[in-house]
């Protein structure tokens, strides 16, 4: 069995999957979809999703020939079987080409689905997800509602194992008791309120919100930051020098574990979120996650306590890149047997 891993050129990937990197069955190729200048602007032109309701414009092809090389065509062009696996790439998604068909051309034998990395409805309006269901076997989500509400396969994020190696690497810096990165999205109010709480009890706190437009920075302090970028490995750092990480959902109706539990899993860090579907998890455990619905029931009391060691208990080998290789051939070749 082969499998052929495409995704976005994100240093967050090679961290979660980098074990799979030495393993001789499996190609990843992380290439960046994104373009600059004029042939940016024809890009946004050609793959508009309002001209392309008009009429479905053709040749779209022409953006993803880093996906078409000799190398990914000699991997897969064996009579093994094969699974190729999409990552957040929405370019996928939402248009139809014939990449599927170039794949299957090589080896009849593959199979292609997609992973989502972030619930359905985060997506652009005028997603169609009947649209994506035609053009992948399968369509993988890590948020149980999701599932259950499109009609997704369900599989939880896995837990990076070789953070514990890795995370050596991005030590030093300030300490903080807790800290949250994250997007604005629909959530900034909540964000501050939380964090003007943590505040009056004395915490020691870093906030760093992405993507909030100026309109709405109506709210500033000195650990309460506005920012543009952050790369992974300086994340990284950030959680590693925090005793405790925060999680806040978009929506709390989601359920299912999110990068975030799994960050604080792999740096033996506290977790407080307000995902209450966590307390279900077989890896819950009181003295290392806490669950809110409000900033007025948010656990002070939590953070202020020491906890030596800092431990998870959880069965590693369920949350491990190895278990996915395994149900991705399961779950997909299941009809063959």
């Amino acid at each position: 069995m082969k499998y052929l891993f495409l995704s976005p050129k994100d240093d967050n990937y090679t961290f979660y999957y980098s074990d799979l990197l030495k393993n001789k069955d499996v190609l990843w190729v992380n290439t960046s979809l994104n373009k600059k200048g004029l042939i940016g602007f024809l890009y946004g032109i050609h793959i508009s999703k309002k001209l392309n309701k008009i009429i479905n414009i053709p040749f779209k092809d022409i953006w993803i020939q880093n996906y078409k090389t000799k190398k990914i065509k000699d991997f897969i062009k064996t009579d093994k079987k094969c699974i190729v696996l999409v990552f957040r790439h929405s370019f996928f998604l939402f248009y139809r080409h014939s990449y599927e068909k170039w794949l299957k051309k090589i080896n009849p034998n593959i199979k292609i689905c997609f992973l989502f990395a972030d619930i359905v409805d985060s997506y652009k309006k005028g997603f169609d997800i009947n649209i994506a269901k035609n053009k992948f076997d399968a369509l993988f989500s890590f948020d149980k509602e999701d599932s259950q509400k499109y009609g997704l396969v369900y599989y939880p994020h896995i837990v990076p194992f070789p953070a514990n190696i890795e995370i050596q690497n991005v030590r030093g810096g300030q300490k903080y008791s807790i800290y949250f990165m994250g997007r604005a999205k629909k959530r900034l109010n909540l964000l501050v309120e939380i964090y003007k709480k943590l505040k009056q009890n004395g915490i020691k706190v870093l906030f760093e919100i992405a993507g909030a437009k100026e309109s709405e920075r109506t709210f500033f302090d000195e650990n309460f930051q506005y920012i543009d970028f952050i790369t992974y490995k300086e994340y990284l750092r950030r959680c590693s020098n925090a005793d405790c990480l925060l999680e806040v959902m978009q929506s709390t109706s989601n359920t299912g574990y999110t990068t975030r539990v799994l960050e604080a899993i792999s740096l033996n860090k506290k977790l407080i979120s307000n995902n209450q579907d966590l307390i279900n998890a077989p890896f819950y455990d009181k003295k290392m996650l806490s669950t809110f619905t409000s900033e007025n029931d948010f656990n002070i009391e939590f953070l202020n306590k020491t906890n030596t060691p800092l431990h998870w208990n959880y069965d590693s080998y369920q949350y491990s890149a190895d278990k996915l290789l395994s149900f991705l051939r399961e779950y997909l070749y299941k009809k063959d047997k």
